[in-house]
Parts: structure tokens; sequence; C-alpha cells
């Protein structure tokens, strides 16, 4: 049997996919119907988008009252119109404008969560974004780490999003650059630890919102993941 952390799993939104190896099992489009006792589960929800905050701005208000435990990223190169109605925890225009700490933490729900985004001239990508996430992880105190790449998820003899995550030991998320080739999709890669890696990426042509769900379990451990 071919080792699954040997190969990156690709999976439509509309696809259900498991992964049955550490640190969480993903599944894709659906919730979990198997975990009993649910309310012991800390769980938090990630929706980004590149697009301008106004055309989307229904679909967000939808979804936040629904559910308070929501982290909303905007990883576009323009700021969210100024007359939004929606409220970002983080931009990728802001953190970029901060060279020697572009990151900021959010703290939702019980998790801890570091954000990073560098300009998009940095050559020594990934050295800086394992620093700061090695220091997130271990100085901060920050459960997860998201990056939010203009790196593309796969390029043709240059630096992508796969190589971003296989050279990684404390990312968690990279919410990759918008891809025309390919279709809106989530990726699991493995990092330098072989473990898990979520990747996806945006759609800047639509007024789309990507959405990540995690939940944790009382040990703070990351339990389940869902993506649709």
């Amino acid at each position: 049997m071919t080792n699954r952390r040997k190969f990156i799993l690709q999976g439509s939104f509309a696809a259900t996919a498991f992964l049955f190896t550490k640190p969480f099992k993903a599944i894709a489009g659906m919730s979990s119907p198997f975990i009993e006792g649910s309310s012991n589960f800390s769980q938090i929800t990630f929706l980004h988008t590149s697009h301008n905050s106004g055309q989307i701005a229904s679909q967000v208000n939808k979804l936040v009252g629904r559910n308070k435990n929501i982290v909303l990223l905007h990883a576009g190169k323009e700021q969210p119109a100024s007359n939004s109605s929606i409220q970002f925890d983080a931009t990728a225009v802001d953190l970029k404008e901060k060279w020697d700490d572009a990151y900021t933490i959010i703290d939702k729900n019980g998790v801890r969560t570091g954000v990073i985004a560098l300009p998009d001239a940095e050559t020594e990508v990934f050295n800086r974004v394992n620093t700061i996430a090695a220091h997130l992880k271990n100085v901060k105190d920050c459960k997860l780490v998201i990056v939010m790449s203009t790196l593309g998820y796969k390029n043709k003899n240059k630096k992508d999003d796969i190589n971003l995550a296989a050279k990684s030991e404390h990312i968690d998320i990279i919410i990759s650059k918008y891809n025309k080739k390919l279709p809106s999709q989530t990726h699991i890669a493995c990092n330098k630890k072989n473990n898990e890696v979520i990747i996806q990426h945006h759609d800047s042509t639509n007024a789309s919102l990507g959405k990540i769900q995690l939940q944790f379990n009382q040990e703070g451990h990351r339990h389940e993941v869902s993506f649709n």
C-alpha cells in the first residue's frame, strides 16, 4: 500500500476525503457525525477571501450569525473596501507592511492563532516564514500558524507552497495564491516532521469564500478538520 504521507492528497470541496494519520483526520465538505460529546471540543473556523469584501458581505454575515468562533482573513493584494460591513481579523496588506514582525496573533474560543504574510519581494521567504512560525509556536504559544502566501500552489522551477510546506515545521495552514489552472481545491501536504499542512487557494476572480474548520480536544490537540 502506498504510504499516504508520501504524496499530496488533492480533493475538491465537493468530494469527501479522510486522513487517518496524525495530527488530525480531514473530512471535506461535511461535518463529522462520529464524535460523541462534541461540547467537550473547542472549535474555530477560518474564512478567507481575496476579493472586495462588499461582494461577499452577505455570505460572511450569514455564517457569522450562526458561528461566533470565526476568524476572517483577507488575503488579497488590495485592502478591503473602506465601507465594508465586514471587520477582518487580519489582512495580508497590513501584515506585509510589518517587516520585523510580519504577523498578528488572534485569540478566539480558546484557540491562539498566529497569521503571517510576507512582502511579495521577500527573497528568503522560506527561512523568514519558518523563523516567524517557530517564534509563534514556541514563544507566543500559538496552537495554529497560518501563512497567507503569494508563491502559488505549484510552480515549475520556482518556489511554491508545496515546497514551503515540505520545508516547514510549524506551519499548519497555507492560504495560497489563486491558480487559474486549478479549480478551487484543498490540498494536504506533509512538513519536515511528517505532519499535515492544509493548502487552500482562494479565487481572486470571483467573490468566493474559503472555509477551514478545526476542532481541538480537551488537551488542546487538533482532533478534526473540515473544509468546504
